[in-house]
C-alpha cells in the first residue's frame, strides 16, 4: 500500500461501491464522494451510508502522472455493523 512507480504522483483516484449481492451501483449513497482526498501517496475516502449487514464492495482507479496507466485497488468488501452517524 502506498507504493506508486518511480517518477509518478498520485493526482487523483475515483471511487466507486457496488452492492455485492445485486451489482447495483451504489457509489452516490454509501460514499461521501466519488473522488478520494489524495494524501501523499494515499487515496481516502468515507463511507456515509449503508444498510445494517449488506455487503457493498468499493474500488477504485487511481490517475497517476506523465504516461503511467492507471492504477486500479484491489476489492474491498465492507459489511455496514450499525447505521452511520454524522
Amino acid at each position: 500500500a502506498g507504493e506508486l512507480p518511480d517518477n509518478a504522483v498520485l493526482l487523483g483516484c475515483t471511487m466507486v461501491a457496488f452492492d455485492k449481492r445485486t451489482g447495483v451501483d451504489t457509489t452516490a449513497t454509501v460514499l461521501a464522494s466519488a473522488s478520494a482526498t489524495i494524501v501523499n501517496t494515499q487515496a481516502r475516502f468515507r463511507i456515509q451510508a449503508g444498510r445494517p449487514g449488506h455487503v457493498y464492495r468499493v474500488f477504485g482507479r487511481a490517475d497517476l502522472s506523465g504516461d503511467q496507466p492507471p492504477l486500479f485497488t484491489e476489492a474491498l468488501d465492507m459489511v455496514i455493523k450499525k447505521p452511520l452517524e454524522n
